[in-house]
């Protein structure tokens, strides 16, 4: 197997290089698209999480599916006047 990646983070494309599998197979696993896959990948795909200490990063997700779930507030200032 090989080394763990010497950086701050693992992404897909790490556990799916340690697995020997592809990153598609990867990414199901993680949708929980598992049925799609044998137990055989399944467990070399957990094996490998376990191994990388892999945990989904929320932030690049929501990039990647373009999806924000940001909430915004206005602060109304009411006892300052509009104009001086």
């Amino acid at each position: 197997m090989p080394k763990k990646p010497n950086k701050n983070f693992t992404t897909i494309s790490d556990v799916a290089k340690y697995a020997n599998v592809g990153k598609t197979s990867v990414s199901r696993y993680l949708n929980g698209e598992q049925n799609k896959l044998s137990e055989q990948l399944r467990n070399k795909i957990e094996d490998a999480i376990a191994h990388l200490d892999f945990r989904p990063n929320h932030s690049a997700r929501m990039l990647r599916v373009r999806s924000f779930e940001t909430h915004w507030a206005y602060v109304c200032r009411c006892n300052q006047p509009l104009f001086h």
